[in-house]
């Protein structure tokens, strides 16, 4: 009822589009020609408030009594793009999520599906072609750089002793929960930071498994950036499969070493020995070489086990174990 009667170049076109709209009309008003015609198309129109919406618009050209008329349809598709905007941003999350997932299921080598983490973050341009990110491992209450893009290792090496609780990843770390700041040029947060990095924001995810945080995500964002809640929602999901991951490549690596080591001692167990002798013995026949095997053996061991305990026994093998591994 308000725009009838109305110019609606006036009314519902932007200002900015005006002027074509005036001769794409008089053009049609002698031709009933024009290049919306008869087509269905997305335009941007205005509201009475000034602000801008997506309007669906469907022209058809009548002629009546000579004269050439336009009729057309036109819907408010706000809420139609929303929903888009909603499954687009999903399906791309279930990607990323996916591609995460295929990258750290192809190995339990922490060394090789940690880079292929990161590459795939690029790839997903979650924060645009010119990601920075690092990814720490926390070690004995301390964090080690293990992987990052788009930062040189120096700028990151303050970062290495980071204990919780201190700057702003050892906050992460300490509470397990998402940290963001805007700006580390002012915001206090960043004590650690090397003199030469450019002023930036961050996102600090930590990587948890089974309620224990095994390391960070750092993302070095745009000064004032604010991240939506499905972007740190996803960020979230990201860190817990990375999170597993480590646990499970860590786990792995345990085991490994346990079933060719003796536990108490750390020494090769004879299943190592096994292991080393044939490659050493096929290596030795390939390239015509002498092989030389020492044994050695502890005099009256059982005697100062009967005499001390057992559990002294287990620390002289300790002791001498250490010296062994010194040599």
């Amino acid at each position: 009822e308000e725009v009838i009667g109305k110019k609606i170049h006036l009314t519902i076109i932007p200002e900015r589009f005006r002027e074509a709209h005036l001769k794409g009309f008089e053009h049609f008003r002698e031709t009933g020609e024009g290049p919306l015609i008869g087509k269905t198309t997305e335009v941007s129109a205005l509201r009475k408030d000034g602000t801008e919406f997506p309007l669906e618009l469907s022209l058809s050209a009548v002629r009546v009594k000579d004269r050439w008329h336009v009729t057309g349809i036109a819907r408010d598709i706000t809420d139609r793009k929303l929903v888009e905007s909603d499954l687009r941003r999903l399906n791309s999350e279930l990607k990323t999520l996916y591609d995460i997932s295929q990258a750290i299921s192809q190995t339990l080598d922490m060394d090789k599906f940690l880079p292929d983490v990161l590459n795939t973050l690029v790839k997903a341009e979650i924060f645009g072609p010119d990601i920075k990110v690092a990814l720490f491992l926390a070690e004995e209450r301390k964090m080690k750089l293990a992987a990052l893009v788009g930062l040189p290792d120096a700028t990151l090496t303050p970062c290495a002793e980071i204990r919780p609780g201190e700057c702003i990843c050892g906050t992460a770390l300490a509470t397990g929960e998402v940290f963001i700041t805007k700006d580390s040029a002012k915001d206090g947060w960043h004590a650690r930071c090397h003199p030469e990095i450019e002023p930036h924001g961050r996102i600090v995810v930590p990587l948890k498994a089974a309620d224990k945080i095994v390391g960070l995500l750092t993302f070095y964002i745009q000064t004032e950036m604010k991240p939506s809640e499905s972007l740190i929602k996803l960020l979230s999901s990201i860190g817990s499969q990375i999170g597993i991951a480590i646990n499970n490549a860590r786990l792995y690596e345990e085991t490994k070493t346990f079933s060719l080591h003796d536990h108490l001692t750390g020494l090769a167990n004879r299943r190592f020995l096994q292991i080393q002798l044939e490659k050493s013995l096929e290596s030795s026949k390939r390239y015509e070489e002498n092989l030389s095997v020492i044994m050695l053996d502890i005099d009256h061991f059982k005697d100062y086990n009967d005499m001390h305990g057992h559990i002294e026994g287990d620390r002289l093998l300790v002791k001498l174990a250490d010296i062994l591994l010194r040599e």
